[in-house]
Order: C-alpha cells, then structure tokens, then sequence
C-alpha cells in the first residue's frame, strides 16, 4: 500500500469529493477541510484493502479502480471511483463485515476516525443502510439454499413458529404459512460461544429455530458493562426461536444471544419472510376478488376498483346462533357471505335463509354503504360456520368514493369519484401540547429507536406517554418513511380502544458533553 499526503489540497480532489454522493449535502465551505483530513493511499491488483472481521479505524473512498466486496468467501458486490465503504468504523467499534480486495489498481481516499470525529462528520452526512455494497444501496442479506428435513425436524420447527407469541403477533401463520416457512430454511452449525445476535447490530437480517444446544440470552445497560438476562431463564433451548423482529423490519438488535454448548439452528432470512406473506397476501386478494366480482352490487366498479376492495376487505368469522347484526341497529358493514348460512329475521319472523354458493357471492347489509339508515333485519347464524369478508362506509369510500356516484359513473364511465378527506388538518390536530409544558414523571420503557417516558402537563395535569426517536438512528436505519406513516395512521385513528396521538414535537436538545444540537423527535400520545 502507497500513501500520500494528508495535507496536499489540490483543485482536483475538491473537485472529486464535491461529486461524490455521500458528500453533497455538505456545505462547500466545509470540503477544505474535509481535503485536508483525507489522505491518499494506492493498493496494487489482488491486493486486500480491508479484511472481513478485523478491526476498523477508517472510511475509504474509490478516486480509480475497481475493488470486490466478498462477504463469507462470497462475492457479493463491485465498487467503482466514487463509491465508499468503511463507515462502520466511523460510528462504532465493530468489526468489519466485508473483505474488501482490489480488482485493479487502485487510489483512493482514507479518512481515520478521529479525523472523521473532530470534523463532526457524523453530525452532518447520512449513511444508507447496507452491508457490503458499493455507491451507498443496500445488499440483501445472504440466503443459503434449504436443507432437506426429517419429519422430527419439520415437526420441531412447526413448533417453534406456533410457539412464537411475536411472530404470530407479526403474522398469522397458518398451516400453508408455516409449511412455507419450514421448507426454506436451512441448517447451520453454531460452535460453542458464537454469538449468533450481537446487542445494538445493525445487521438484523435472520430469524433462528434451534433444533439442538442452548443459548445465553444478555443485555448490557447503557454505560454499565454488566451484562443482565433479559428473559426469565436467561436461556433459549432446543425447540425455542429468536430474531422474530428481523423478519418484520430493520431496527438494532436488543440483545446478545451466545451459544452456551455446540449448537444446531434452522435458519431464515427476512427477504424470504416479507415474500412468503406477500405471495400470501396475493392469494388472499386473488381469492377475495372471485367474491367480489360474483356480488352483482359491485358491478358499476372498474377491474382496478374491485381489485382494491378485495385487497382492502377483512374475514369475519361467526358461530351457530350467533347474531351478525341486528334490526334496528346503526349500520356501518357491508358483508358478502363466503361460507355457510344465515337467516333473515324481521320483526322476530324468519323471511328468508341465505347460504353461499361457488356459483354467486351472497351479500347482506348493504345498506350500510348506501345511507345512514337503521338495520332492517337481523342476521342469525344458522349453520356450524359463517365466513363473511366484511368492508364499512367509512373505508370504502377513502378507498373509492361514494357507492351511488360509483354507480352514476358506471364501470365504463370516465368521471372522477370525489372521495372524503382521510383525516383532520394539521391546524385541528396539533398546536395543543408545547414541551415546555410537559414534566417528566418517569420511564415507560425503551426500543430500539429510542424511549417513552410518562410525562405530566404542567397546566392541566393531564398525563401522556411521551415516544422519543433518535433521528440519527431512524435515518441511519432508512426508517424515515415509516416513522412519517406510523404518525399519520396514528392521526386517522380516533377511538377509546386505540392510543391517541395528540402533538408531533420537534425539538433541538443541546448537549454539553460535546457542544453540539442533537435533533429528537417526540410525540405526545396518551
């Protein structure tokens, strides 16, 4: 390796860092600096620039060449000039993920950690989330091809998933759903005291069935180094599961999870998971639409429309003698009758029986999308099982407008169907609750993005639970977009059974302790 000067600033590599993506956002004045800080260094072809699982103190940026990205002996990725890599040696000590080796020869830009620290770098650019990858997108984690199964085996397994409150809170796995999840997974060897899941890894892309062996659950408090079990037993045997979160979306792993004897896993990445329930949910809407398309009273609707009911419509289980609804009762569902069979009560007299049919989509409670009127009969439950898909006002006409002016259009029709707002303005909602009114009370409990804490209005007494996000954290995790949907859900929400948003706070705290405006975002719920 050849190195150069860390303190030669030219024309041209001001130039060359102006045009490099990661540092756009950074203003001009400050890229002297940056120039200053960067020293150049050169490897010859074949020649390793980092090393998988050594430690990191710099961050590399490609000026020429070209370098491969190998992860576990696998290559992965090609980096070109302009591309980066290193970073996590610049947010935290952990060893590198990747070996990365130069495919030719190659000049690039080193940046240390303390030169990256006293510019306050990591306060001003925003690292995509990625594993080894070049120009700043994200690779996928790795996916092994499944392993075949004895009947014990997928039995174990099988087990495991059902037995997994958080991950049936995540989906509802089904026979289908789990035999899906079994046949993908594969076996991997875990040597004694390997730690399959490090605390605070950003790196959260597996789920693991242990078939054989044990696991030490710890977590370590922040700015204790004692480590504390997180779990009854502090321990995980053969037939338990961990990871489930990785499977749902990427947030930092909450503990450390330590092999306490040679062990035996089955293993599945979230790629696989996520695809598993959206060919699942694709099957769902496919079967959902046959209903729809069978119930005349959809018939004024575009393919598309029907298509976004179907997607957009809830199964709803009844018993024998169960009452679906009621004369005289506020109406607000509509339902179409996919198995079983109901009767059709008025004024206490059965008037008819309805039972579904492969060849017509049965349908009751129409009404309900068509006016605000009262029940005109009651819904009894007459065989073992009622299965219905169920839809309210409310959502279909956010989803597609008003039913009598879809009708006027007719499905050949050209005329745009004005749809109701989807929630209040942000004058009504927010502007309520200023933090400098909020006294803390005390901590409710701590995520992965940051921590709730309980917290009184000073001038009503009113008490709240205060969510605190790290900002750094939920772009470094590219979560931007779900923290924004999450708050607006949270918005359309407006019922005693689900937790209120009342304000969306933004706030600059100062720290003394490095002199510099660290951004949080609060939101006060109750």
């Amino acid at each position: 390796m050849g190195c150069g000067s860390s303190q030669e600033v030219t024309e041209e590599r001001l130039a060359f860092l102006g045009k490099v993506e990661l540092f756009k956002r950074l203003p001009r004045d400050e890229l002297p600096a940056l120039a200053r800080s960067a020293e150049e260094v050169s490897f010859a072809k074949d020649e390793a620039i980092i090393n998988q699982g050594e430690g990191g103190y710099a961050f590399f940026i490609l000026k020429r060449g070209t370098a491969g990205v190998t992860v576990n002996d696998h290559r992965v990725a090609t980096l070109k000039a302009g591309d980066y890599f290193g970073e996590h040696a610049l947010l935290r000590d952990t060893p590198r993920t990747a070996t990365i080796r130069a495919t030719s020869e190659v000049k690039a830009l080193k940046i240390t950690r303390e030169a990256f620290v006293k510019l306050e770098l990591h306060t001003k650019l925003e690292f995509g989330k990625r594993g080894a990858v070049g120009g700043g997108k994200m690779a996928a984690a790795e996916i092994k091809a499944a392993d075949h199964k004895t009947a014990d085996e997928k039995k174990l397994i099988a087990a495991a998933l059902k037995n997994n409150a958080n991950l049936n809170t995540i989906a509802n796995l089904d026979e289908e759903k789990i035999g899906a999840m079994v046949k993908v997974m594969w076996k991997e060897e875990v040597p004694k005291g390997t730690a399959l899941i490090t605390q605070g890894d950003l790196q959260a892309d597996y789920f693991y069935v242990v078939q054989s062996g044990s696991f030490q659950i710890s977590k370590t408090d922040s700015g204790s180094a004692e480590k504390v079990a997180s779990a009854a037993l502090g321990s995980i045997e053969a037939g338990g599961s961990f990871g489930e979160l990785a499977l749902l979306y990427f947030a930092p792993r909450a503990a450390t999870i330590t092999a306490t004897a040679a062990a035996v896993v089955w293993v599945t990445a979230r790629q696989q998971f996520k695809d598993l329930l959206m060919k699942a949910n694709e099957t769902e809407i496919q079967e959902n639409l046959k209903h729809v398309g069978r119930c005349g009273m959809f018939d004024p609707l575009k393919d598309s429309e029907k298509k976004e009911l179907a997607a957009a419509m809830n199964e709803m289980t009844f018993s024998k003698d169960e009452l679906v609804f009621e004369q005289g009762e506020r109406g607000t569902q509509f339902f179409v009758l996919v198995e079983g069979e109901v009767s059709v009560i008025k004024d206490g007299k059965e008037v008819t029986k309805i039972k579904a049919t492969p060849e017509k989509a049965h349908y009751f409670g129409e009404k309900a999308l068509l006016e605000d009127e009262p029940r005109a009969a009651t819904i009894k439950v007459l065989s073992t099982v009622a299965k219905t898909l169920v839809v309210d006002k409310e959502s279909f006409e956010i989803l597609l407008g008003s039913l009598q002016e879809l009708t006027r259009r007719g499905k050949d029709g050209t005329g745009s169907v004005k749809k109701p707002a989807v929630a209040p303005s942000a004058a009504a909602t927010f502007g309520k609750i200023k933090f400098k009114d909020l006294k803390k009370l005390g901590l409710l409990g701590c995520g992965g993005f940051g921590a709730v804490e309980m917290v009184e209005h000073l001038n009503t007494a009113e008490t709240y639970a205060l969510k605190a996000l790290s900002k750094g954290y939920v772009v470094k995790s590219g979560m931007q977009s779900s923290v924004i949907s999450e708050k607006n859900v949270q918005i359309m929400c407006d019922s005693p059974f689900i937790v209120k948003l009342h304000d969306a706070l933004h706030q600059m705290i100062r720290s003394q302790s490095c002199h510099k405006a660290v951004t949080k975002l609060h939101k006060a719920v109750s």
